[in-house]
């Protein structure tokens, strides 16, 4: 039984939210933990709770002495008191974007968890690592998750002298064209905070790190039994372009190979994400083959693998497109039409959802193709 601040347990049938209405500001919940911290390499052994000093931490809500509670909570057999102890923690280290000291702190306990297999909902616990990694996967697709860029920025902002970059914007409110417009810069500069710019820059880059860190466990579970396990561990792995070349051979062998079509269609997209187009193409254009008689159907029922197949091939096509990469770019165009929720108006689109974009093709397709306002 896992027990909270205020006296409530797992055990107990109403538990609420014990959250504030209104977080703390993240630059005043640094804690001291250390952003520079080197991160574990592989977890084989669940990690222990008591090894960290959660108190001298911090998260969106305060001090975080809550989180060793909420990490048991993961692990209790009431469904409804792990969803809201899930929702909880994402809610308290990943608050609307930012992270905290207690963030990164938190990863190898999740790791542990979605590699044993005794704890129930893995695969949202994978989608939690990979939010906490990378964040909202919008930013990343069509192009994959740039690593060198957020190792670039992170030492930019580390390596910035705080007053010589107050004095330079100060000099960019004075040389403001008109007082509205130099009004408007001293409000950009008055609330403008660069020692939690700082402190962002770190914990995202150690909260990648961390992840990171994770890959062997999440290559293990590409052959989990529960399919839903495989597709999170794919999508989790497309994350990590500098580990691709021990990854995407994994993931383009699950392409070709999973029998669960969400898992080798997650497969062959998170490959493609990484560089690995010309891994997955052969089973992509096998894949169009196979199916074509699909592409005279309803778009709204139009297979996973085949939708898959499009997304891959048109995300590593040549520069010359074939006809093969045509036919993709029109399977593509189709699923423009879906429905982007499920009371949205047109057709209900009966296949199963990807993990990519909230498993909204439509927005899926119109990121690949270049259309984000489609």
């Amino acid at each position: 039984m896992a027990t909270f601040r205020d006296g409530s347990s797992t055990t107990a049938t109403d538990i609420r939210d014990l959250a504030p209405t209104t977080p703390v500001p993240a630059s005043a919940n640094r804690g001291t933990g250390n952003p520079t911290a080197p991160p574990q390499r592989d977890i084989h052994h669940r990690p222990r709770t008591a090894d960290v000093d959660w108190p001298s931490l911090a998260h969106a809500y305060g001090p975080a002495d809550d989180m060793p509670g909420l990490l048991a909570a993961l692990r209790v057999p009431d469904a409804a008191a792990r969803r809201r102890a899930r929702r909880r923690l994402a809610g308290s280290v990943f608050h609307q974007g930012d992270r905290y000291s207690a963030t990164a702190p938190t990863i190898p306990h999740l790791i542990a968890a979605a590699d044993d297999p005794g704890t129930p909902d893995r695969e949202r616990i994978l989608r939690l690592v990979a939010l906490l990694a990378v964040g909202y996967d919008d930013a990343h697709i069509p192009g994959g998750f740039d690593a060198v860029g957020l190792r670039a920025e992170a030492a930019r902002i580390a390596a910035r002298d705080v007053g010589e970059a107050r004095l330079a914007m100060a000099a960019w409110v004075a040389d403001a064209p008109n007082d509205d417009i130099r009004a408007n810069r001293a409000y950009l500069l008055d609330v403008r905070d660069f020692a939690a710019e700082r402190d962002q820059a770190a914990w995202a880059l150690r909260c990648y790190d961390e992840a990171l860190a994770g890959a062997p466990a999440y290559r293990r579970l590409l052959r989990d039994p529960d399919p839903s396990v495989r597709t999170a561990a794919a999508y989790l792995l497309g994350w990590f372009p500098e580990d691709a070349a021990a990854t995407i051979p994994l993931l383009a062998a699950r392409a070709a190979a999973d029998p669960d079509g969400t898992a080798a269609a997650t497969a062959a997209l998170a490959a493609s994400l990484l560089g690995g187009g010309t891994a997955v193409a052969p089973w992509a254009v096998r894949t169009l083959a196979d199916t074509a008689a699909a592409d005279r159907e309803d778009p709204a029922t139009r297979p996973t693998a085949t939708r898959a197949a499009a997304l891959a091939l048109t995300l590593s096509a040549p520069p010359r497109p074939d006809e093969t990469t045509q036919r993709a770019a029109a399977i593509l165009t189709d699923l423009l039409t879906l429905p982007g929720a499920e009371d949205a108006p047109g057709p209900r689109d009966e296949v199963p959802r990807l993990p990519y974009l909230d498993g909204d093709w439509s927005a899926l397709a119109a990121a690949v193709l270049g259309r984000p306002d489609s």
